[in-house]
């Protein structure tokens, strides 16, 4: 039972982390343009600013690669039953900094945006949340399959 609990916990949070790499990959390319259309409903916002409002999106989505990355590599590890290493403690502690580094840029954006100021802290709350489900499948598996 515990098995089959820990093979289910493992493939949600892979499922996960990879749908996190392939959103943020694929969001490079055409950041620019969605920061347009997503924030030309606001009056104050001018479309010279895409450039400046796209620096803290672009530090949130190499934060976000760099820690799918080191989620996929820690749960490949985890479905190899290389649960409690050395190297995984460091990818666990590495994925906790890049997830504060990927929530800080929206935080700072909505303190230096002040016309714009809501889309940084739903990207800053959907960043977090995102990142929270994800930590907790992966401390769910670790749990269940502590020796």
């Amino acid at each position: 039972m515990a098995g089959s609990k820990v093979q289910r916990a493992t493939a949600a949070s892979f499922v996960l982390a990879a749908a996190g790499l392939v959103g943020a990959l694929a969001g490079l390319p055409t950041l620019n343009s969605l920061l347009k259309i997503l924030l030309r409903g606001y009056p104050a916002f001018d479309a010279g600013q895409v450039a400046k409002v796209a620096v803290p999106v672009y530090i949130s989505l190499a934060a976000t690669i760099v820690g799918m990355v080191l989620a996929l590599l820690l749960l490949n590890d985890i479905r190899l039953d290389r649960v409690f290493t050395a190297v995984n403690v460091l990818r666990l502690r590495l994925l906790t900094y890049s997830g504060f580094i990927m929530v800080v840029p929206y935080v700072v954006g909505a303190g230096l945006f002040v016309t714009i100021r809501i889309p940084f802290i739903v990207m800053a709350a959907v960043t977090a949340a995102f990142l929270g489900v994800l930590m907790y499948l992966i401390r769910s598996v670790m749990r269940d399959t502590q020796p």
